[in-house]
């Protein structure tokens, strides 16, 4: 029996970037309510709906038609910029101490690459 090897990379696990989102929402959860009350509701509250939306594009994009994805998929890469961009400006003004920030904008850097090599993949396989 003739096996052939396919030229395209092996999928990325969906599960591991949810998974990986979920922890660092988990750890952002422990900071929330330590945020500035002054903010908490602003700025805060904008952290944590992103981190929701994030979450809800990927259980999304892992169950959606595959040719569909693609549209998720970009979304949660820019939720996760958008991220990045608004817990910077938290640390800019003292609202998360420096070691959080990079704990935060850490994970969101890996789950960023996750998120591109998922859309990567999609974009290299043939749609039936």
């Amino acid at each position: 029996m003739h096996t052939t090897k396919s030229t395209t990379a092996p999928p990325p696990t969906q599960l591991s970037v949810i998974t990986k989102t979920k922890s660092s929402y988990v750890y952002w959860q422990k900071l929330f309510p330590n945020f500035p009350k002054t903010f908490r509701f602003t700025l805060g509250a904008k952290i944590d709906a992103l981190y929701l939306s994030l979450l809800e594009n990927l259980f999304i994009a892992e169950y959606i038609r595959k040719e569909k994805r693609i549209a998720y998929i970009t979304q949660a890469l820019t939720m996760c910029d958008l991220l990045k961009s608004f817990i910077q400006i938290s640390w800019e003004n003292k609202h998360l101490k420096e070691q959080q920030c990079i704990l935060l904008s850490e994970g969101l850097v890996e789950i960023n690459k996750m998120l591109f090599r998922w859309k990567q993949y999609i974009e290299k396989t043939p749609q039936k």
